[in-house]
């Protein structure tokens, strides 16, 4: 979904670390991908981060140029539309700008997706939704 969103080749080779990587307007967008049966936590950021630094450190990035994204589905297990939200401390975390991590719960990501699909975004409006912190939330149709 993502290659097709930012009209990418499917080059990308899993190195074991960041789940997804690519390179627009000079940023490198960073994903990991996430099924938990509880909700997120600050340890999944962290894992994130560590893959932030490493391919910071392995590439001669600055920090500042690597967008960093967690898709998680949270709660697998039960219905999509009875799932508590994301915890206000995990968000704030993900805020802080020792972070600066985006959280898109799947269900988000999949109603972007869906809005993209029909054309009432447009690629780069989902670029956008992509620099910020926090938590992604996507307006209803």
């Amino acid at each position: 979904m993502l290659s097709e969103m930012f009209n990418l080749n499917d080059d990308f080779i899993d190195t074991k670390d960041e789940d997804f990587l690519f390179k627009k307007n000079n940023f490198h967008y960073m994903f990991e991908f996430k099924g938990l049966t509880k909700d997120i936590k600050k340890s999944n950021i962290s894992q994130l981060m560590t893959h932030v630094y490493k391919f910071s450190e392995s590439n001669n990035i600055d920090l500042e140029n690597i967008k960093r994204i967690i898709i998680v589905t949270r709660f697998k297990d039960s219905n999509p539309e009875t799932r508590t939200k994301i915890s206000k401390e995990t968000v704030s975390i993900a805020k802080n700008s020792l972070y600066n991590v985006l959280i898109i719960d799947s269900y988000q990501f999949l109603k972007l997706f869906e809005q993209f699909k029909i054309g009432k975004i447009s690629s780069e409006d989902c670029l956008e939704k992509f620099n910020g912190t926090g938590e992604l939330i996507v307006d209803s149709l």
